[in-house]
């Protein structure tokens, strides 16, 4: 009879009917997978912008706090301020670029001695050291162990050393023989933003005061215990903060952010804002740069717990 199917017919076309609708669950769950996919990629692109968020918040807290009168300021000597805020645990470091020693000014003794930590060969440091100064220098001559264009022409390198003062401590990385893991060690170290040669010392990091002094001069727990003594007897006594910090106007600070929501950690915020006066006895703030840094240099590391200082909102 016309349209009718043999039974052999109907299992094929059965089999068929199967295979489709297989393949048509098949195609569903890899949608569904892809959404769920796409789905918890936005989410954790969203919780990213909310803690980039929260360690942006940091960065505009210590602002405001740079604006205080002198005793509410926060102290700028790189200790760590913590506060909660909306569910999040948020820490600035503030440093200022006082307390840092001039990039532009420091000689070769200090250079070298300052090196020691990160380079153990006397040779190599001072290889380094004179480069560096080669770099800073004004004319081609070059130093005895130092570099100039044909030594960075010879190396294979495409520029040539500036020959004048460094506009950034960033410049560091293009000194010729200066590894990732040296300029890492420096740069905290040094400024380009200070006046003269001096080092505001109540305003040091243990590290450059390690540098200026000699290795292993200061540890942290001795440092900020000492420093928050005297900050205590200075209130006592009605008596002003020793250091440079006591007036605000042109100044120079280095502040780091970075929060925690939960377990997870935000990459830091690094800014670095100069203040100045507004208005009689009022100073501004500005910001002159903003850049990211990474989340494996936490701020919430249990070696910097010595430098804690909590702050309520």
């Amino acid at each position: 009879m016309i349209g009718s199917f043999a039974p052999k017919d109907k299992g094929f076309a059965l089999i068929a009917v199967i295979w489709i609708l297989v393949l048509l669950i098949m195609l569903a769950l890899s949608f569904t997978k892809i959404l769920r996919q796409e789905s918890d990629l936005g989410r954790t692109v969203l919780k990213g912008f909310q803690q980039q968020a929260f360690a942006a918040s940091g960065i505009s807290v210590a602002k405001k706090m740079l604006m205080l009168p002198v005793g509410e300021r926060w102290i700028p000597d790189g200790r760590i301020y913590s506060f909660n805020f909306q569910g999040a645990a948020i820490r600035v470091r503030v440093f200022s670029e006082r307390g840092k020693i001039n990039l532009n000014t420091v000689d070769e003794g200090l250079l070298d001695r300052v090196l020691m930590p990160a380079i153990a060969s006397t040779d190599e440091r001072q290889t380094l050291v004179q480069a560096i100064l080669d770099w800073r220098d004004s004319d081609d001559y070059r130093r005895l162990r130092g570099a100039e264009y044909k030594q960075y022409e010879q190396s294979g390198l495409r520029y040539r050393p500036n020959n004048s003062l460094f506009s950034s401590v960033q410049q560091l990385q293009w000194v010729l023989g200066m590894s990732g893991v040296v300029y890492d060690y420096l740069r905290p170290l040094f400024t380009v933003w200070s006046k003269g040669n001096k080092v505001d010392r109540a305003l040091a990091s243990v590290d450059v005061l390690n540098g200026l002094e000699g290795p292993e001069s200061h540890t942290v727990i001795d440092l900020y215990q000492q420093r928050i003594l005297t900050v205590e007897e200075e209130g006592s006594t009605g008596q002003r903060r020793r250091g440079s910090d006591s007036n605000p106007e042109d100044h120079y600070y280095t502040l780091i952010a970075q929060a925690k929501v939960g377990h997870q950690l935000s990459k830091g915020i690094e800014a670095l804002v100069k203040t100045d006066k507004a208005g009689p006895n009022k100073p501004a703030v500005h910001t002159i740069m903003w850049q990211e840094t990474d989340a494996s240099q936490s701020l919430f590391a249990a070696a910097l717990d010595p430098l804690v200082v909590w702050y309520s909102l």
